[in-house]
C-alpha cells in the first residue's frame, strides 16, 4: 500500500447548485415542452420536437455538471478575471432589453422589439467596459 492515500476531494455547494439549477431548468423545459401539441408535421417532426431536444441536452448538461461537482469539483477552472463587483447598471439595461422585447413583441412587432432589445443591450454593455 502507498505511503500517500487518496483523500477524497471536497464538494463545493455552489457547483452543485449551479448543476441542480441547470436540471431545475431542463425540468421547466420539459413543462413546457409538454404543453406543445405533437401532431407531426412535415417529414414526421412536430413543432414539440426542437423543445425536447433542448430539455435532453440541458438534462445531460446538468446531470453532468453535478457529477463532476460530487466527484471533485471541475476540473480545470480558470480563477475569474475582470471586476470584482458585478455592473449592476449595466445588468439593468440588458436585462430591460430583454423584457422589453418580450412584453412588446406581439404589440410593436418582431422587428421594433428586436431593435429595442438591441439598442438598450448594447447601452448596457458600453456602460461596463
Amino acid at each position: 500500500m502507498s505511503e500517500q492515500m487518496q483523500q477524497p476531494a471536497s464538494t463545493d455547494a455552489g457547483q452543485v447548485a449551479i448543476g441542480l439549477g441547470a436540471l431545475g431548468v431542463a425540468v421547466v423545459l420539459a413543462v413546457g415542452a409538454w404543453q406543445i401539441p405533437s401532431a407531426a408535421g412535415y417529414a414526421g417532426v412536430g413543432p414539440d420536437f426542437l423543445p425536447w431536444v433542448m430539455c435532453a441536452a440541458m438534462a445531460v448538461c446538468g446531470a453532468l455538471l453535478v457529477w463532476q461537482a460530487l466527484r471533485g469539483g471541475w476540473r480545470h477552472v480558470e480563477a475569474p478575471s475582470g471586476a470584482e463587483r458585478g455592473d449592476w447598471r449595466a445588468l439593468a439595461w440588458v436585462a430591460g432589453g430583454v423584457v422589453a422585447n418580450a412584453s412588446l413583441i406581439t404589440t410593436i412587432g418582431f422587428v421594433l422589439s428586436c431593435t429595442l432589445c438591441y439598442a438598450l443591450a448594447v447601452r448596457g454593455l458600453r456602460l461596463s467596459e
